[in-house]
């Protein structure tokens, strides 16, 4: 079981105000976006995958908020959630990279063979002349 923490700068929160946190799921060693950037950058497929790659994971979580507050470090509990982790940035590629490899593993492997097929052709019409 792992925990983020969901307020790394320990930011209070005052009687009804609202604050946004943004935790970050990592294992750390991919960069994830401050709070400040996040918006400032838009969409990389290759930022995306690279952190997929560093982070790799594949099926269902569950995520479970428990949070303190007040002076008495009061608990509030949240019901668990669950779900669905997927790298499809990552498959993508894969596939890509897979497909191309099988094709161009099948021509390599065929042009080998017809140039045996043409030296055996070659040895033997010269066997036949002797």
């Amino acid at each position: 079981m792992a925990k983020v923490n969901a307020n790394p700068s320990d930011g209070n929160v005052l009687p009804d105000t609202t604050r946004k946190f943004k935790p970050v799921w990592s294992k750390g060693e991919s960069t994830p976006l401050s709070l400040e950037e996040a918006p400032a950058q838009p969409y990389s497929f290759i930022r995306e995958m690279k952190d997929e790659w560093h982070n790799f994971a594949v099926g269902v979580f569950s995520a479970r908020v428990v949070a303190t507050f007040g002076t008495t470090d009061q608990e509030v509990k949240s019901n668990r959630t669950y779900f669905v982790v997927f790298p499809w940035e990552l498959v993508l590629v894969s596939l890509v990279v897979g497909i191309g490899g099988y094709f161009l593993l099948r021509t390599l492997i065929r042009r080998h063979n017809r140039a045996i097929m043409k030296k055996a052709e070659v040895y033997y019409k010269q066997q036949m002349k002797q």
